[in-house]
């Protein structure tokens, strides 16, 4: 986060900012579900909050987002028997599938 590209336009910090041209505000826009987005657009288009701060909150709000996925990813981590059940079971799924598709595409050529 600390190396994305913000609005090019802005050069200082009280400079009023465009959003919509900034990369930190679209991954805002993925991240923040709440109704923080329009106030931070709001401090931006105004210049009342610099890009710097702008990426500190993403940042924050990104690690607080993705916590679960790394916490399951630990875990899959200390138990990879478990990636090879969930594996296991994804291949005879899959198989079960290709199966029934080469017996229809058979039927269909008359094999």
């Amino acid at each position: 986060v600390k190396m994305m590209i913000t609005d090019p336009a802005r050069i200082r910090k009280n400079d009023p900012g465009h959003p919509d041209v900034c990369n930190v505000y679209a991954f805002y826009k993925v991240f923040d579900q709440t109704d923080n987005i329009a106030e931070l657009r709001e401090l931006c288009e105004k210049g009342q909050i610099g890009c710097v701060e702008c990426k500190k909150r993403l940042a924050s709000i990104m690690i607080t987002k993705m916590e679960p996925i790394y916490q399951k990813r630990n875990e899959l981590e200390q138990n990879p028997r478990v990636i090879d059940e969930i594996l296991d079971s994804g291949a005879k799924r899959a198989r079960l599938v290709a199966e029934k598709t080469l017996e229809e595409v058979r039927e269909a050529m008359k094999i």
